[in-house]
């Protein structure tokens, strides 16, 4: 395990924590009057700023399981708000050979972030500053 920086693993656990309460927080009863299509583009504002951030972590998992976090949170917001049970967002949001749509409103679809690569080590070849001066063997 690496020890510093954002590569521990321990840090991508406490981004999941805060990631999850900025969820939750933003997908309580009090933003149910907001307009749906500003709701969705703020929340993937704040999920993707938040995966930004941490995505030189050890955080796949984490994203995934935010991921799966706030979609779940979208469709009980959706079921309380209209009044739909578990079979009409089942029909509503997928495909008739079974496959998931994404969560849309307004022309704003919720994105997933598990699409944001995780890069851990980039690769700088001769662009690291030599620390000695030049010798001039000519």
């Amino acid at each position: 395990m690496t020890s510093g920086g954002n590569r521990n693993p321990a840090n991508a656990d406490r981004g999941g924590r805060d990631g999850r309460r900025r969820v939750e927080s933003f997908t309580v009863q009090a933003c149910l009057t907001w307009k749906r299509s500003t709701q969705r583009t703020r929340l993937n504002q704040i999920t993707h700023g938040w995966a930004n951030y941490f995505r030189h972590a050890v955080a796949k998992h984490t994203f995934s399981t935010l991921d799966t976090f706030t979609w779940r949170r979208l469709t009980n917001m959706l079921m309380r708000r209209h009044r739909w049970n578990w079979t009409a967002i089942r029909k509503r949001f997928t495909t008739p050979t079974g496959t998931w749509l994404p969560v849309t409103a307004g022309g704003t679809e919720h994105r997933p972030i598990v699409a944001i690569p995780v890069t851990r080590y980039r690769w700088r070849g001769t662009t690291i500053p030599n620390p000695w001066p030049a010798t001039d063997n000519a």
